[in-house]
């Protein structure tokens, strides 16, 4: 049985692709920012299906990032959540219309449901699920990526930094990663949720 996890985005889309447990394809869709949001949607679902259709989806079930409507303020939240909101859907109608999926094949997850289900903390940062993914799928040496999320959290939890700045250098640190890497916060949030639908 297969298992893709997609974290849903119009600037870049992760997937991951499991099969019987072991993760065997991942990568990301990242349209041209020049397109519209419409256009930007139209070429990830494009991908998508190609990307499934050389892969046999007889069993395969998939879990998407739901999207999260918890603290927002502005108009560019909104129209965020607005554009998560068509991308998921038009993934959706892919899936049940060009790939002939049903409803019991696709499971929606937000992130802070998802993350405790694989042992991380449900407000954890994306460092710290690109850490994860690394440790768990990868047998890298996360040694150093560790010492670091610890030292922002330790700064954090005696009130050296606040909350905006706590999230600011975890940030970074995501970033250090994917450089060093490869593995994207997109990346690894999609093969989180592939493994969770094992």
């Amino acid at each position: 049985m297969k298992n893709i996890g997609l974290d849903l985005s119009t600037a870049c889309s992760g997937y991951s692709i499991f099969e019987n447990g072991k993760l065997i394809n991942y990568g990301q869709i990242k349209p041209k920012t020049t397109l519209s949001t419409i256009g930007k949607i139209e070429y990830i679902v494009k991908e998508f299906v190609n990307i499934f259709e050389k892969e046999d989806l007889t069993d395969a079930r998939f879990t998407i990032e739901d999207i999260f409507l918890g603290n927002f303020a502005g108009k560019n939240q909104v129209l965020g959540f607005a554009g998560l909101g068509r991308i998921s859907g038009a993934i959706m109608a892919a899936l049940f219309l060009d790939l002939q999926k049903s409803e019991k094949d696709v499971i929606l997850i937000k992130a802070i449901s998802a993350r405790p289900k694989v042992g991380l903390k449900g407000n954890c940062q994306k460092a710290e699920v690109q850490v994860w993914v690394l440790d768990k799928f990868f047998n890298k040496d996360v040694t150093e990526y560790n010492a670091l999320i610890d030292a922002v959290i330790a700064k954090k939890g005696v009130g050296d930094i606040d909350h905006k700045t706590y999230k600011k250098r975890m940030e970074e640190i995501s970033k250090i990663i994917e450089k060093e890497t490869g593995i994207t916060e997109d990346v690894a949030d999609a093969i989180l949720l592939g493994a969770i639908g094992e």
